[in-house]
């Protein structure tokens, strides 16, 4: 665990079984084999072999503790000695010295300190340093290491461990990265206000030539507190103040993606993606984050291709195992978010669970507040509303005192109320979000998914001058950026304002855009969507043929990925339109894509209009309705017509 180093180790042995670690490799002699037996005829311990090496373990491990308490100090810090010299991982030994030091320990606190400096695990860097300061002999060098372990802590997302040391921290001399820490802590919690000025006073003392490092790291946590903020011109420029102080630090990488994420959002796209791609040296533990980011607005930018989204998964796993967990969870949830565009809902909901539960153990507010929102796609669309509104609920009781979280928790309860069609609650929990605009961070098409679902929510109450604005303004900036989701599903919008308006044409037009712009992208649930409008318009306008076309092709993707609700809406309007549905007992016999061919087919559709309207290739229907003449006992198109 990450307090290891600094609390000593969980496991020790009792009289003449070496100190080790749990499930390491045994070491054998014959009065360690004589106590190993012991021990396990005992009941302390269980000795098994795993990988054809034998393995010592208490077994439950709180065994150990109780080991512990029966060994006297003198013995117990022996065997950690001994536990020291035979450990193969320089992380153990150094654990076992640690616990084994009876006071201050100038040379090994330095050991430790060289080891923090080196290790690329945050939490184990910071556990080092917590452990030098306990055996630093001077107060200065207690304070300074264990600022820098708190510091790591923080780095590594482990708020919660590093506000165990909050009163420490506090009662140290007054200096620039002590506020740095109290200042991140606040805004880490729910004191925004706070941490500005801690950091305000932070950046007053530090002296960039004496300790550049130190205000490198205060100007990215200012920088952090402006993207809480929303302000992304003054995030760039602390993040490159952060750069500039300290170019080759450690933390350079994220430094280098907070200033590319603040350049993409303000339109400066293809500067953002150089400064990511200059800052990589092939290293792929050096390069999570930087890829990382660069995946994040590559489908920010609207591209979910199995490619990109695989290096978004490898970046967040990375960044997980090195402790780096808050922006890992940031990924985990934008990964939600592209799987969901892709259509690999199940992917989906598995990254999403994953998110939640490491989500619900982070301390820090602006990384936590992803977790809900993302969570709710799935659910929403398959009409899962029982674990939507506990998704909203977890949100709603998060705090709202920074314009982030503010569009947080909006986002999340407008994917609440969406799915239910009450646009009132949407256009409610979206107002906050909307009082924000007009800002980069927020309109920016593809980072926040809110603004088809204010201005949808806006034409179906009625209030058509203000969706038109609204829309207008949208519009020409998804254009803009060439952004073609947020084009097509502003287009859908639309289309709804201009048919409730009574221009048909206008409608026609947009609804029809909605479509062809969603065809080449895969993502086959918005792609469905804007079938299933269009058709919808379409039989309002008496032209049943083809709205049947549409709304069939769309049921097929729909029941693809188990969107409930929105199948329910497509057979609606398949009846009212007149085409026929098979009778239950047919239908329970055929797939899904079977009985779309087969209402297709049975509705006077020739097999190369089937193909075209479902994208599949001719063979492939005729292979269906072999398979369909067969399920059902029948031979012809006609028989098939009459078991409508």
């Amino acid at each position: 665990g990450p307090h290891d180093l600094a609390a000593g180790p969980p496991t020790a042995a009792t009289h003449g079984l070496a100190a080790a670690p749990h499930g390491a490799p045994s070491h054998t002699g014959a009065a360690s084999l004589a106590a190993l037996e012991a021990a396990v005829q005992a009941g302390l311990v269980e000795a098994r072999r795993e990988r054809d090496l034998p393995v010592i373990a208490f077994e439950p491990p709180l065994v150990a503790a109780a080991v512990q308490a029966h060994v006297g100090p003198a013995r117990l810090a022996s065997l950690h000695r001994v536990a020291a010299a035979i450990a193969e991982d320089q992380a153990v030994a150094l654990k076992h010295l640690a616990a084994a030091a009876a006071g201050p320990d100038a040379e090994l606190a330095d050991r430790l300190d060289a080891f923090a400096r080196d290790r690329r695990e945050r939490p184990d860097a910071a556990s080092a340093l917590l452990a030098a300061s306990r055996l630093s002999p001077t107060v200065a060098q207690r304070e300074d290491r264990l600022l820098r372990a708190v510091d790591w802590m923080l780095l590594a997302g482990e708020v919660a461990w590093a506000r165990v040391h909050a009163g420490d921290v506090a009662r140290c001399t007054i200096t620039a990265r002590r506020e740095s820490i109290l200042g991140q802590l606040a805004v880490a919690g729910d004191r925004v206000r706070e941490a500005g000025d801690r950091l305000a006073v932070a950046w007053e003392r530090c002296d960039p030539d004496a300790e550049p490092e130190v205000a490198a790291t205060i100007a990215h946590r200012k920088a952090f507190l402006a993207l809480v903020h929303l302000e992304d011109a003054e995030v760039a420029e602390w993040a490159r103040r952060a750069l500039a102080l300290a170019p080759h630090d450690r933390l350079s990488v994220e430094w280098t993606a907070t200033l590319a994420l603040a350049l993409w959002r303000q339109s400066h796209r293809e500067h953002a993606y150089a400064t990511l791609d200059q800052a990589m040296i092939g290293d792929r533990e050096h390069d999570a984050q930087l890829t990382g980011m660069r995946a994040w607005l590559t489908i920010a930018g609207g591209d979910v291709s199995q490619r990109v989204r695989d290096d978004l998964a490898a970046a967040a796993d990375t960044e997980l195992r090195l402790g780096a967990l808050e922006i890992g969870v940031v990924h985990l949830n934008v990964l939600v978010r592209a799987h969901f565009a892709a259509g690999d809902w199940d992917e989906a909901t598995t990254v999403a669970e994953r998110a939640i539960a490491l989500g619900s153990e982070l301390e820090d507010v602006s990384a936590r507040i992803f977790v809900w929102w993302a969570a709710a796609l799935v659910p929403g669309a398959r009409g899962d509303f029982a674990t939507l509104d506990a998704l909203a609920a977890r949100a709603q009781a998060e705090p709202t005192d920074a314009p982030d979280r503010v569009l947080a928790v909006g986002v999340a309860q407008a994917l609440q109320h969406a799915p239910r069609g009450d646009a009132q609650a949407t256009l409610d929990a979206l107002a906050p979000v909307a009082a924000l605009t007009p800002n980069g961070a927020i309109d920016e098409p593809g980072f926040w998914p809110w603004q088809h679902l204010y201005a949808d929510a806006l034409v179906a109450l009625g209030r058509l001058a203000d969706a038109d604005h609204f829309l207008a303004r949208h519009e020409q900036l998804a254009q803009r950026r060439d952004h073609h989701p947020a084009q097509a599903r502003l287009a859908a919008v639309r289309g709804r304002l201009e048919a409730t308006r009574g221009d048909r044409d206008a409608a026609e037009h947009a609804f029809t855009t909605a479509v062809e712009v969603t065809e080449p992208l895969q993502r086959p649930y918005e792609l469905a969507q804007a079938r299933l409008a269009l058709g919808q318009f379409l039989r309002r306008e008496r032209r049943r043929r083809s709205a049947a076309d549409l709304i069939l092709a769309a049921r097929a993707t729909f029941v693809e990925l188990g969107a409930a609700p929105a199948v329910a809406r497509c057979d609606r309007e398949l009846g009212a339109s007149g085409v026929g549905r098979l009778k239950r007992e047919d239908a329970s016999a055929l797939t899904p894509q079977e009985v779309t061919v087969a209402q297709l087919v049975a509705s006077g559709h020739s097999n190369r209009e089937v193909a075209n309207d479902l994208q599949l290739s001719v063979k492939t229907v005729e292979v269906h309705l072999t398979r369909i003449y067969a399920k059902l006992g029948i031979s012809s198109r006609g028989q098939l017509a009459s078991r409508l």
